[in-house]
């Protein structure tokens, strides 16, 4: 059998071998059963096999191999020994259609990790034999790696600038929007404040950066070379002007397969841009060049040329997804549309014309291309499919015509199929030759006959005045103005063909003739992003963020002593876009710190606002475009669109045009704000988790919800992915919210998981330190159910801050208009999460799966040195093992990717006795049996820390039981694992490193015999040492006889929002429920389904009963005491009763009623305000004590100088802590001496409450 084979080479010149070796590889394929991916309601099979990979081009696996590359090597592998089997009968139906090889390609590409890189062998494992296609069983892989004589590698040598032209002077920026010769008056100059004598134009334009960092791009902005018309007095003044060269948004380049000139336009930019300044002296002047033909070279004439002109309006973007925007749209009326243009001294020759369109017909349809009312064409395409992600189907093609005359018009028909079709015209591009032949005052010409030829071409250009001269423009900063003979009206030059070459024939005495001006947008400030040295973390911010992003930034810096660099978009788009707002830009900056700092630095990026789909702002409510965002090509099938962060991180030389496959280099994360508020809000809510004050055993706690959708996909993934987890990290508790596992409710209004709900909010309310979800989504929420909204993110007040994973579709769609529910996770300003990991765009199940167990597996590793990671860490190697299809680029991290989560460390708890006793693992807990266990917490050499003195949270869980789901859609059921019913939780005082506590062992346990788990957290009041462990060193089962049995229910004191509430009195909608319980026996919060759970219920209403087990938290050493705080659900008017169950550990029972009323928009009371420290000396605190706890208050802090003068005013979302470092508004410190503050609070729909105080400052 043939194999093809593929050599890949990393040398920088020709060599030859000087050493061979070879390596075989003996690999088997695991042929796994066909497997069904699905999105939402949609899905397709494929055929699978272990580890496979699977491109986007079509759904055939790929097998990949990688190795490690060394330098001057070249390697070249090729498939031997193949053993081949039949395909099932299912996967022939997969690829009938489809076109497979007699032979096995095996294709290589490289890839950079961080400048390590990898080559990868990469084949597709069938072949056609005797016309069956078959698949690859075993087989060998003989890679062939050839050491080279030279030492030098191919590397990309590139130096920056060390500052930027920007640093110092007086700088205009200005504005173009086609490509042309650009007039700026003696007058206008003036009006700028530029002197004209000195003027200077630097810059580059409009044109879309390229992504390939190999091709050649200025560093910072060049200077463009400029005609100074100086009159006939020879003296720059009134009347005169300078002429140069503006590059637009419109590229152009020949493609020599199609023999025809292509554009490209800016998708991110309506203009280009350049600066103007005088501060810096003469500028660059247009050269003379004289060009004489060497010796023995030949020479053709060139009397025509290639000319080229676009018709390409955006207007319309049909999924809100991708780069590609249509303009005219072919719906009713009209179905036709004219395009003109204009070829003066067209030639006979063919002109070609590409043509980009679309449909979304669900038959065949077409368009006819006519020109000048004749030459029909037809332009087929295929139908749309059935299924709701594939939004049309497009056409791109060439087609050629013939005419004479100048003026072309192209009449396009859409061929209707059927009422309801629609179509879309993207652009027109037209190639047509011209004699050369003079037509105005400036004309651009090329040609590239002869290009690449050793050639030289004589240029004859007729009718030109005796004023006309020609400039090469192909390097716009270094302008030539060639020498030319003339002969009448012919004028003539030679140049030679290595290159494309681009001319305009100017008249530059025409002045009249110069319409097009740049407009001015004003002074540019000094910068100098170029002098700034790398940092391990930098922030790109939205100007109108820089106060907030500079906060965050030292935050960083003063608590963990990390390098923080903080830039403004338009920074970055001026010194690497020449001003133009292109994502390449951003990358360019990163590219050049992580060049200058030999890929150490920078680690993490933070894009500091909110994205859209519509860069250019192009369409009414498209979202808030403040950072650009990276769209995929693919605008019309979503399952193949995308936007992805990811771009900016790619940032090795031979990466860009592939992203994915690349290997992104940073961290990176997104702050979604739209505005100073939400800005303020994200960055407090960041800075009060860096400090770490809110401890607790909620960092023992995970929770994964699997939704119950695509049979029970998502809850077999899940679990596979805990159990994984659970092995790898066991000090955690890992909490299973299976939907199926709970009954399903079917009412009017839908289906619905109540219980499941309210689990989920009850472990959110507690505290979680993850939060993971498997299945279906979207931007509204979880689940066709509704087991999460995005009303609920948005209310929600939680203080133990978990980072959320989401493995779904659409749920962080930043993009648009409208603010996603995965947004408001971060963007809530007293609850939500510290960040979130999920999907902007529809995606796979299965590939959903395997980026969620790469994250949390990098999440909760530790590195070489110890180190757990940071976010954007985690994020960086889940993509980077995710493999090479594109579902990994869809997601983002909205969070601060520096930020390292409050991982529960640096120690550990060690159960040592239980009743005095060294623990054996024999010994047994029964029901009604009173035990003591103590331990200590221990160093990573299980060595007791003497000087810890804290407390312990302890949570004591009955034995693992197996769980089958109940099959609510029949669909099938699964059994799983669980571990939920928790025997006991409490506190513990930890002295000296050592603690002990005591409990009674409930009735309501599980009476068979298996292990028991206790979970540890332990932390100190005024430190950030803390300690996590756990034990199943123990069994529970079977029931004591030595107990003294008691008849007495629970003690309970109920209140509402604040212990001076009164029976009957008023609240608002949503107050905070407190119950005091207390019981010689304990309290029973096992939650083992038989009635006895610590239960809510308001008004008696069954539909409105809540399990308080999770909100139970005991006193300090004991168990017999603790309390319960839950905020209540939205509440409607008038008076409303509270019934409150409660067991003890024996089952006796309580139960109590409170009665309340509630007033919507009632006035919050503030108790007190204060200050800490007062006197202050740098900083203080301010504390409100109010009747409102776990409502969102608008707060607002003015402080006054003794003479009533407001110095300083702050508000934020949050009334709990006012942070103020004694900057007043102007940013100095305030003065020694006494000051009154005023702090007022009052929520969405109430009146204001207020009180005052006094602050003293001191000097330092």
């Amino acid at each position: 059998m043939k194999i093809k084979t593929l050599i890949f080479s990393l040398l920088s010149c020709f060599t030859f071998a000087v050493n061979a070796q070879n390596t075989v590889l003996q690999r088997k394929i695991k042929w796994l059963d066909v497997d069904t991916w699905t999105i939402n309601d949609y899905s397709k099979k494929v055929i699978a096999f272990e580890n496979a990979q699977y491109s986007s081009e079509h759904d055939l696996p790929y097998f990949i191999e990688t190795i490690p590359t060394e330098e001057n090597t070249t390697y070249k592998a090729e498939l031997q020994n193949l053993v081949l089997i039949p395909l099932t009968a299912e996967e022939e139906i997969l690829v009938k259609d489809l076109s497979i090889q007699e032979d096995v390609a095996v294709q290589s590409f490289v890839t950079s990790d961080r400048g390590i890189k990898q080559v990868n062998f990469q084949f597709l494992p069938f072949v056609k034999k005797n016309g069956k296609v078959q698949k690859i069983s075993t087989y060998e892989l003989k890679i062939s790696k050839e050491k080279s004589e030279t030492e030098t590698a191919r590397k990309t040598v590139r130096t920056y600038e060390q500052n930027s032209v920007l640093a110092s002077g007086k700088f205009v920026k200005v504005s173009v929007k086609e490509s042309g010769i650009y007039k700026l008056t003696y007058e206008a100059l003036n009006a700028m404040g530029i002197n004209p004598a000195n003027v200077r134009v630097f810059g580059y334009g409009g044109a879309l950066l390229s992504q390939d960092f190999r091709k050649f791009k200025p560093d910072d902005l060049p200077e463009v070379a400029i005609y100074m018309n100086k009159g006939a007095d020879g003296v720059f003044n009134a009347g005169d002007y300078i002429l140069f060269y503006g590059h637009g948004i419109v590229d152009w380049e020949y493609n020599a397969t199609e023999r025809a000139f292509v554009h490209t336009q800016n998708h991110y930019s309506k203009e280009g841009y350049y600066f103007i300044t005088s501060d810096a002296g003469v500028g660059k002047r247009i050269e003379d060049v004289q060009i004489t033909v060497p010796l023995g070279i030949d020479t053709v004439t060139v009397n025509e040329f290639v000319d080229y002109q676009v018709i390409d309006e955006d207007k319309i973007n049909l999924g809100n997804t991708g780069k590609v925007f249509y303009g005219d749209e072919f719906n009713v009326n009209p179905l036709s549309y004219n395009y003109n243009f204009s070829f003066p001294n067209i030639t006979s020759a063919d002109i070609k014309v590409k043509i980009d369109v679309a449909a979304t017909a669900g038959a065949t349809s077409s368009f006819t291309l006519k020109l000048n009312d004749s030459q029909d064409k037809t332009l087929s395409i295929p139908k749309k499919s059935s299924d709701s992600y594939e939004l049309g189907k497009g056409y791109t093609g060439t087609q050629t015509f013939n005419s004479t005359n100048p003026s072309l018009t192209f009449t396009l028909t859409y061929n209707r199929p059927a009422a309801g079709a629609r179509a879309y015209f993207n652009y027109l591009a037209v190639n047509a030759r011209r004699s050369l032949t003079m037509t105005g005052n400036v004309m651009f010409f090329r040609n590239p006959d002869y290009l690449n030829s050793s050639v030289y071409s004589l240029y004859q250009l007729s009718g030109a005045n005796e004023n006309v001269q020609i400039w090469d423009i192909t390097d716009q900063s270094n302008i030539k103005r060639i020498e030319t003979k003339r002969i009448g009206d012919v004028i003539e030059f030679y140049d030679s063909n290595e290159t494309l070459k681009q001319y305009v024939a100017i008249d530059p005495t025409a002045k009249n003739s110069f319409n097009l001006e740049p407009v001015s947008i004003g002074v540019v400030p000094n910068q100098n992003l170029h002098g700034m040295k790398p940092a391990e973390f930098v922030i790109v911010t939205h100007p109108n963020f820089l106060s907030q992003a500079e906060k965050l930034a030292k935050a960083h810096r003063e608590m963990e002593q990390m390098s923080v660099n903080v830039i403004t978009t338009e920074q970055v788009y001026n010194e690497f876009a020449s001003g133009v707002a292109d994502a390449t830009a951003i990358r360019w900056a990163m590219k050049k710190w992580y060049d200058e700092s030999n890929k150490q630095y920078p680690k993490y990026l933070l894009l500091f606002g909110r994205g859209s789909y519509d860069n250019r702002s192009l369409i009414f409510n498209s979202g808030d475009n403040l950072i650009p965002t990276y769209q995929a090509d693919n605008s019309l099938d979503a399952v193949k669109s995308y936007v992805t962060d990811d771009y900016y991180g790619v940032l090795d030389d031979d990466e860009g045009v592939n992203i994915h496959v690349d290997k992104i280099d940073l961290g990176i994360g997104r702050f979604p704000v739209s505005n100073t508020q939400q800005a303020d809000d994200v960055v407090n809510k960041n800075i009060a988790y860096m400090q770490n004050e809110v401890k607790g055993n909620w960092k023992n706690q995970f929770a994964f919800v699997a939704d119950d959708g695509d049979a029970t996909l998502h809850m077999r993934d899940m679990d596979k992915m805990v159990e994984e987890a659970k092995a790898a990290y066991p000090a955690y508790q890992y909490n299973k919210i299976y939907l199926d596992a709970y009954k399903q409710e079917v009412t009017a209004s839908g289906e619905s998981y109540p219980l499941a709900r309210t689990r989920l909010h009850s472990l959110i309310n507690s505290g979680l330190f993850m939060l993971n979800y498997m299945g279906h989504a979207g931007p509204h929420g979880w689940s066709n159910e509704g087991v999460l909204t995005t009303t609920d993110v948005k209310e929600m007040y939680n203080t133990k801050l978990p980072i959320w994973v989401a493995a779904t579709c659409d749920f962080v769609l930043f993009d648009v208009k409208n603010i996603s529910a995965g947004e408001f996770v971060l963007l809530n300003p007293t609850g939500g999460g510290i960040g979130l990991y999920s999907a902007a765009r529809v995606v796979f199940a299965s590939e959903n799966a395997k980026l969620n167990r790469l994250f949390v597996l990098s999440l909760f590793s530790k590195d070489t040195n110890g180190e757990y990671p940071r976010l954007g860490d985690a994020v960086r190697m889940s993509k980077k093992d995710a493999g090479i299809g594109i579902n990994k680029l869809s997601y983002v991290l909205l969070g601060n990717p520096a930020l390292k989560l409050n991982y529960p460390t640096p120690y550990k708890v060690i159960t040592e006795k239980l009743n005095d006793q060294f623990l054996t693992g024999s010994d047994t807990l029964k029901a009604l049996s009173v035990d003591k266990f103590s331990g200590f917490i221990a160093d990573s050499n299980n060595q007791k820390v003497s000087d810890f003195d804290g407390v312990v949270e302890i949570t004591m869980y009955d034995k693992i039981q197996r769980v089958t789901t109940l099959d609510n859609h029949n669909d099938g059921r699964i059994v799983y694992n669980d571990r939920s019913n928790v025997i006991y939780s409490g506190k513990a005082n930890v002295t000296n490193g050592e603690f002990s506590f005591t409990t009674m062992i409930p009735r309501d346990i599980r009476y068979n015999y298996g292990s028991g788990r206790i979970s540890y957290y332990a932390s100190e009041p005024d430190s950030h040492r803390e300690a996590q462990g756990f034990t199943e060193n123990f069994i529970v089962g079977g029931s004591s006889t030595d107990f003294v049995e008691e008849t007495d229910g629970p003690t309970v004191e109920m209140y509402l929002n604040t212990p001076n509430f009164v029976p009957g009195g008023k609240v608002n909608e949503t107050p905070l429920f407190v119950a005091k319980i207390s019981d010689i026996s304990g309290i029973n919060t096992v939650g083992s389904g038989i009635g006895h759970d610590l239960r809510l219920v308001i008004d008696n209403n069954p539909f409105s009963s809540y399990i308080l087990n999770d909100y139970f938290e005991a006193d300090t050493d004991s168990y017999q005491s603790g309390r319960v705080r839950m905020k209540l659900p939205q509440l409607e008017a008038g008076k409303h009763t509270l019934t409150l169950y409660a067991w003890d550990l024996m089952n006796n029972s309580t139960t109590q009623n409170l009665d309340f009323e509630v007033v919507p928009g009632l006035k919050p009371e503030i108790f007190s305000v204060s200050n800490y420290p007062n006197p202050a000396k740098t900083s203080t605190t301010f504390v409100v004590e109010h009747d409102r706890p776990e409502v969102i208050l608008t707060t607002t802090l003015d402080v006054f100088d003794i003479s009533g003068r407001k110095i300083y005013t702050m508000q934020q979302n949050s009334a709990e802590k006012i942070y103020w470092d004694l900057i007043d508004a102007s940013g100095r410190r305030i003065q020694p001496g006494i000051y009154l503050y005023n702090i007022s609070i009052q929520t969405a729909n109430s009146k204001l409450s207020s009180k005052a105080n006094k602050l003293i400052v001191l000097g330092q």
